[in-house]
């Protein structure tokens, strides 16, 4: 598995680079990046707009290298040109899995990477976690190989269409996709929680019950 950690967004809700923050003693990144070896990560890369953020990265959380932000097409931008980025790269790597990951989810476990993958990617050429109410993760994402190619299609195209990419474009472009119960991933909704203020960061508030067992 080869993973990715979209590090690119500007924190203007925390106020200062989020995933340097400490989180239980840890800088976010570093706890996530930890998670993702733990999980069977063989690489990971931060997904970043700049080689001086690559080089803070790689100081703090001691990750592989740097995908940097490309625009599918002219004028796309949105949430899911960061995960276009990943995606582009997990394939000139040509990862047999690919993992993307929030870079502000500091409590990820890594028994949830590791389910994720094993209950997903046999049904499906990728797979995200489902929580209580039905609400999906878009935030943490796996793929096949042939998974990343159907990602890849599916954002170039929408890209040409919308000009704006959604961070859960890449699961809609599948022809299947497995939606795993979060209740089978973690064992405390925490494992999902986003930390994008400091009072989330303090509370370690999830935003969504974690769904079927």
């Amino acid at each position: 598995m080869i993973a990715f950690v979209l590090a690119g967004g500007e924190a203007r809700r925390f106020g200062s680079d989020k995933l340097v923050a400490l989180a239980d003693g840890a800088p976010a990144l570093a706890r996530v990046v930890a998670s993702l070896r733990v999980a069977g990560a063989e690489q990971v890369y931060a997904v970043t707009r700049s080689p001086e953020r690559c080089r803070l990265y790689h100081a703090v959380a001691r990750v592989d290298g740097c995908a940097y932000d490309v625009e599918p097409g002219p004028g796309c931008s949105g949430p899911g040109a960061a995960i276009y980025a990943a995606l582009l790269h997990a394939r000139d790597l040509g990862a047999r899995v690919a993992a993307v990951v929030a870079g502000d989810m500091p409590w990820l476990e890594p028994r949830s990477i590791e389910m994720l993958a094993a209950l997903g990617l046999g049904l499906a050429p990728a797979a995200a976690p489902l929580h209580g109410g039905g609400w999906l993760e878009p935030l943490l994402q796996l793929y096949t190989r042939e998974g990343v190619r159907y990602a890849l299609a599916g954002l170039e195209r929408w890209c040409g269409l919308r000009g704006r990419l959604r961070p859960t474009d890449a699961l809609r472009a599948q022809p299947r996709l497995a939606l795993v119960g979060s209740g089978l991933l973690a064992l405390s909704p925490s494992s999902f929680a986003h930390a994008n203020t400091t009072l989330e960061l303090r509370l370690r508030a999830p935003r969504n019950e974690l769904g079927p067992g």
